[in-house]
């Protein structure tokens, strides 16, 4: 509706749940809209470009985030729509997204996703092999963590452009001394030329629309030194962002 009342000749609202649908339908006739707005009840990759009011479309606003960036099919949704459902050099929002991450040492954080040596006596070490290889969603504002490295910049995303995945690799070097357990990210949305938003702890608790920060643990400890170079690749399918990190040998570059 605000998309129309900017002065949009033709919107289409795609939602694919469908009692989200139908209450859409009725807010925007309720509020007069529905000369300008048509609701369509399907996942946008299941649509047909005939469905879309007034033809294929100049500008794409969409949410399909979540803690992990693209865990809700965000790059399969944008690179659909650039094959079939937008006009060519269309607007779209979110433009670009990156990912910005530390590793850090936190027993919090160790503690909910391995087991000790020890526990009550008996050695369950084996059962580290369960060890979450995803990431888990975190407020680090409300966690005891040490960041062990500088902020970098490992994943950029250009929305303007189909994306496939990818593997990279970031040299980071170590800031402090300690024992990182997990790579802490988080996203930041660039909306426009003007308009970012992100969810990098640095804003403090109570900052966050709804999104937080993803913390991935590395699988075992790693033993860091202050002024150490990392080896950090981060790689995506489409659907997953993740880590892996170890200490450069002497020489490797």
């Amino acid at each position: 509706m605000m998309a129309a009342r900017a002065g949009a000749r033709d919107v289409t609202a795609v939602e694919a749940t469908g009692l989200l649908a139908k209450m859409a339908t009725r807010v925007v006739a309720r509020n007069g809209w529905s000369h300008a707005i048509t609701v369509v009840n399907k996942w946008s990759v299941d649509m047909d470009p005939a469905e879309l009011r007034g033809g294929k479309a100049d500008v794409l606003v969409s949410e399909v985030v979540n803690t992990g960036l693209i865990g809700e099919s965000m790059l399969t949704t944008f690179n659909d729509a650039h094959s079939r459902l937008l006009q060519p050099g269309a607007i779209v929002i979110p433009r670009a997204a990156g990912v910005e991450a530390f590793l850090i040492e936190s027993p919090d954080v160790d503690s909910q996703v391995r087991v000790g040596d020890e526990v009550d006596g008996f050695d369950l070490s084996d059962l580290n092999a369960f060890s979450p290889a995803d990431y888990m969603q975190y407020e680090l504002s409300r966690t005891s963590y040490r960041p062990l490295t500088n902020k970098f910049v490992p994943l950029v995303l250009d929305l303007r452009n189909q994306t496939r995945s990818i593997k990279s690799r970031s040299r980071v070097r170590a800031s402090r001394s300690g024992v990182a357990v997990a790579v802490a990210w988080w996203f930041v949305l660039e909306l426009d030329e003007q308009t970012q938003i992100s969810m990098s702890p640095e804003q403090g608790q109570g900052s966050y629309p709804h999104w937080k920060q993803a913390v991935q643990y590395l699988g075992r400890p790693l033993e860091i030194r202050t002024g150490q170079m990392l080896d950090v690749t981060v790689e995506h399918d489409m659907q997953t962002i993740y880590f892996t990190a170890q200490v450069e040998t002497p020489g490797e570059q």
